[in-house]
C-alpha cells in the first residue's frame, strides 16, 4: 500500500512517480503525485479515468493536453482540470524533462494504478505486452483505460487472453484458389493486402516446410504485436499450417475450399436452425411455406452469377436494364449456369455492334444479330425453350462487338 514519500521508477515510460498524498493518508478523498521525467508510451495516448477528476499543475517544463477537441499547452504555474469520464491525452510539451503535480479526486484506485505501472511487462515502445496489458485492463480498467474502444469491449477482449481459445473465421474471396493460396502462404505479401493490420513482415523466403517469418502487426487496441511463425505443414493449394510464438502463441491453419455459386433460377432446400431466422425490415419473423426456395430468375450483368473473363468491359447506359451492360470484341465468350425451361437473352443493338453465338449445354442454338441503325439497350436478342428445367450452361460468344445486358429464366 502506497504511503506519502514513496517513489516509483518506471523507466519504460520515462517517468518517476513521487507520492505526496495517498488514499490512506486522505481517507480516500484524493491522491496526489508528482510525475517527473519525459513521458512516453501508452500513458501518452488518449485515455479515461472513470469517476475521477484529474487536476494537473505544471511545476517544471511544459505539458500538452488535448481535451474536448482543443489542445492546451501549459507552462510552469499553469493548471488544467480533467472532468471524470472524459477522454484526453497528456504529453510532454518539449524534449526537456518536466515535473507535473497531479491530484485525483477521489482516490478510488489511483494508488494501485500508479503502483501497477512499475509491474507491467512492456515492449520497446512503452506499451504493455498483450497478457500484461490484458490483466491490467481487467483488474484496473476503471482507474485508467484507453479512450477507444469502450472499456467493456476492452475487458471482453482482454478476457480472451486468459485461456486458450479457438478462433475461426471465414472469408469469401472472388479469385482462383491457387492465387489466394500463394498470397496466404507467403507472409511477405501481408503488408500489401492486409492493411492496416500488418505493418511489416520479414521472412526466410517463399513458404516451405520449416521456413520462418516474423510479423509486426496491430489491431484496434493500442498495442503492437510481434510474432514468429514457422511453417509445419504445407499442402498447396489446400492448406498451410504454422506454429506461432511471441506476443501470441499457438497454431494456425489456413484451409482453402472452392465455393460454388448459386445457379440462377435453381431451387434449393432451405434449412432454418432458429425460428424467425428470416425477418423483414421491421424484424417480423417470416413464415416459410414449401420445401424449397428458388434463386432469382434474373441475372443482370452485375450479378455474381457471372464470372466475366478478361476482354469484357462494363459500360453505362440509361436504357440498359440495370443501368450497365457488358461488351467485348470478336471471339470473347462467357458462360453462366441456369436452371429453367426457357432462357431469354437481352443485349444492346446499334450500328457498331455485331452478333452473338448462343450455345446451351455446348449445342449451338443460334447466331443473333445485334446490329441496327440506332443504339438501344435492354433489347431481347434471343429467346429459347429448353426441353427440361434441369441445370444448364449458357454460353455467349461475340462475333464483331457483342453485348450482354441481362439473362432471364423461367
Amino acid at each position: 500500500m502506497a504511503k506519502p514519500g514513496d517513489v516509483i521508477d518506471v523507466p519504460e515510460l520515462g517517468v518517476r512517480v513521487v507520492f505526496l498524498a495517498t488514499s490512506e493518508s486522505t481517507d480516500g478523498a484524493y491522491t496526489e503525485v508528482d510525475v517527473i521525467g519525459n513521458p512516453k508510451g501508452f500513458i501518452t495516448v488518449g485515455h479515461v479515468h472513470v469517476g475521477v477528476t484529474e487536476h494537473h499543475t505544471v511545476l517544471e517544463g511544459t505539458m500538452r493536453v488535448k481535451l474536448h477537441g482543443r489542445t492546451h499547452v501549459l507552462k510552469p504555474g499553469e493548471e488544467i482540470t480533467i472532468p471524470p469520464d472524459t477522454p484526453h491525452t497528456q504529453q510532454p510539451g518539449s524534449k526537456e524533462k518536466g515535473r507535473i503535480r497531479i491530484r485525483l479526486t477521489p482516490s478510488a484506485r489511483s494508488d494501485e494504478f500508479f503502483e501497477r505501472l512499475a509491474q507491467l511487462d512492456y515492449n520497446r515502445f512503452g506499451f504493455p505486452k498483450p497478457r500484461s496489458g490484458a490483466k491490467f485492463v481487467r483488474e484496473l480498467g476503471e482507474a485508467g483505460h484507453a479512450a477507444r474502444p469502450s472499456l467493456k469491449t476492452q475487458q471482453r477482449l482482454a478476457a480472451l487472453l486468459d485461456d486458450e481459445y479457438t478462433f475461426v473465421d471465414e472469408w469469401d474471396v472472388a479469385a482462383p484458389r491457387e492465387a489466394v493460396f500463394a498470397a496466404i502462404a507467403d507472409a511477405r505479401t501481408y503488408p500489401e493486402w492486409w492493411r492496416p493490420v500488418y505493418l511489416d513482415v520479414d521472412a526466410d523466403g517463399p513458404a516451405e516446410l520449416g521456413k520462418e517469418s516474423r510479423q509486426h502487426f496491430k489491431g484496434r487496441l493500442p498495442y503492437h504485436l510481434h510474432t514468429r511463425s514457422r511453417v509445419v505443414a504445407l499442402d498447396a493449394p489446400r492448406t498451410v499450417t504454422a506454429d506461432v510464438d511471441g506476443d501470441l502463441r499457438g497454431r494456425g491453419t489456413w484451409t482453402l475450399t472452392p465455393t460454388h455459386k448459386l445457379v440462377t433460377g435453381q431451387r434449393y432446400a432451405l434449412h432454418l436452425p432458429v425460428a424467425g431466422a428470416i425477418q423483414d425490415l421491421a424484424q417480423n419473423g417470416a413464415i416459410v411455406v414449401g420445401s424449397a426456395v428458388r434463386t432469382t430468375t434474373i441475372a443482370d450483368d452485375r450479378s455474381v452469377a457471372w464470372s466475366w473473363p478478361s476482354g469484357w468491359t462494363k459500360s453505362s447506359s440509361s436504357n440498359a436494364l440495370g443501368g450497365t451492360f457488358e461488351h467485348a470484341t470478336t471471339g470473347h465468350g462467357v458462360s453462366i449456369a441456369l436452371a429453367g425451361s426457357s432462357i431469354s437473352v437481352y443485349g444492346c443493338k446499334g450500328p457498331s455492334y455485331g452478333s452473338l453465338v448462343v450455345r446451351v449445354d455446348g449445342v449451338k442454338k443460334a447466331t443473333v444479330s445485334e446490329h441496327q441503325s440506332f443504339t438501344k439497350c435492354g433489347v431481347l436478342v434471343w429467346d429459347g425453350v429448353i426441353s427440361t428445367s434441369a441445370q444448364h450452361t449458357l454460353n455467349l460468344t461475340t462475333v464483331g462487338t457483342g453485348t450482354i445486358d441481362q439473362v432471364r429464366v423461367a
